[in-house]
């Protein structure tokens, strides 16, 4: 069985906006520069909007957050990754108005600082990427950056949030394709193994910031890192797990642990590829790529393969 998150981080699109659904403590507003609590983002550089919590200032800061329950509330982050107070379902029609037009500022700026974080971060890394950089690169002012996201954390976390979603929600359409409708289960599992490889080796830039939160991950901030995780590596995995349990139950496989049996196939079919390319740094030849995939299926279907679906896989090689 697959066990529940839970901080499942739910990603969907609204409108052509990516949002993303990242369950966050209540821990209050601060003012741009404080250190305490977790940061709900703030607009207007020094003062003074929590989108999370919709209030103005902390003497009008909620106490509980939002929809009256105690613990924790949902930050809904759209593609530019600006927060919005929300409840467990889905943005309001005021919060996805917001969302729609980026929040404070200009959403064509707001736009071009998200594209100009992406190429910073990923050439720089998190600790020598600097806001003149990013703003140099987006082509404005460092007080208009600050302007939209407040701090480097924030604006960090926002390219973080945005590229590891997009890269799930296409690897999540993979999944759906290759194992969504399987016919011939081990042909089924090669493509959808190399359709993934290639997927993480062409992000590029999206790529590019992945490898440097990976080298850099002593020096992320860990809520920064934990959010990254839930909305990339760790959601694809649970989906993994979700798609290698049906087929379970399809006699198709036979698996005890599904999320178990998800890494295995994971380290069996990509480890290989992404060590050769250094997390698609360097490019890797598409015969190998086949070559991976391929000996990490049959080495999974030792493992996992139920004898009805070997059969089956035989018969419809001829």
């Amino acid at each position: 069985m697959v066990a529940p998150a839970p901080r499942a981080v739910r990603r969907f699109r609204r409108s052509g906006t990516l949002f993303v659904a990242l369950p966050v403590p209540d821990a209050g507003c601060r003012s741009a520069g404080s250190r305490a609590g977790v940061r709900p983002p703030v607009i207007g550089g020094g003062a003074s909007q929590c989108l999370l919590h919709g209030c103005r200032s902390r003497t009008q800061h909620r106490a509980r957050p939002f929809g009256g329950t105690s613990g924790s509330s949902v930050a809904w982050i759209n593609y530019t990754g600006q927060f919005l107070r929300g409840s467990a379902g889905a943005p309001t029609e005021e919060e996805r108005a917001v969302a729609t037009t980026g929040g404070a500022g200009r959403p064509e700026k707001r736009e071009a600082i998200t594209r100009a974080a992406t190429v910073v971060f990923g050439r720089e890394g998190y600790v020598r990427a600097s806001m003149d950089a990013i703003a140099a690169e987006a082509g404005v002012s460092k007080r208009t950056v600050y302007n939209h996201f407040g701090d480097k954390e924030t604006l960090f976390l926002s390219v973080a949030l945005r590229t590891s979603a997009e890269l799930t929600e296409r690897i999540d359409g993979l999944m759906a394709t290759y194992l969504g409708r399987v016919v011939d289960l081990r042909r089924d599992l090669i493509d959808f193994a190399v359709e993934r490889a290639r997927a993480v080796l062409s992000a590029g830039e999206h790529g590019a910031l992945g490898r440097a939160i990976r080298a850099e991950v002593a020096n992320i901030p860990a809520d920064v890192l934990e959010a990254w995780l839930e909305a990339g590596p760790v959601a694809s995995q649970r989906a993994l797990a979700q798609h290698v349990e049906a087929l379970a139950g399809r006699g198709l496989l036979a698996v005890e642990d599904a999320a178990l049996a998800a890494e295995q196939f994971t380290l069996l079919t990509f480890h290989g590829v992404a060590e050769r390319s250094f997390w698609g740094a360097l490019p890797v030849a598409d015969e190998e790529v086949e070559r991976i995939a391929t000996a990490g299926v049959d080495a999974f279907l030792r493992i996992h393969g139920a004898p009805k679906a070997a059969e089956a896989s035989s018969a419809a090689r001829g």
